[in-house]
């Protein structure tokens, strides 16, 4: 009985560590683009896995991943990061 009990436990710590819908979603990565620039960001750079956006007003540097869509969670971040 014991096996089994925390066998489920740990079922339940990686369900809810790797799946990325129980953390509400995802972005479009072309709207999250589409946000930055509506708040004067341009794209500055392509890096080899991020594409770096700047705004000259603010001085800020923000990496973007080449991703289709961008976690919920990180999506937030990088506006939080950008000041928006």
């Amino acid at each position: 009985m014991r096996i089994s009990m925390e066998k489920k436990t740990l079922d339940i710590i990686h369900k809810n560590k790797y799946n990325h819908t129980d953390r509400g979603g995802a972005v479009k990565r072309r709207d999250l683009i589409n946000k930055l620039k509506e708040n004067g960001f341009v794209l500055d750079r392509h890096g080899s896995n991020h594409d770096i956006y700047f705004n000259e007003k603010t001085k800020k540097r923000i990496p973007v991943g080449r991703h289709r869509e961008i976690d919920d969670l990180l999506a937030k971040e990088i506006m939080k990061e950008a000041g928006i």
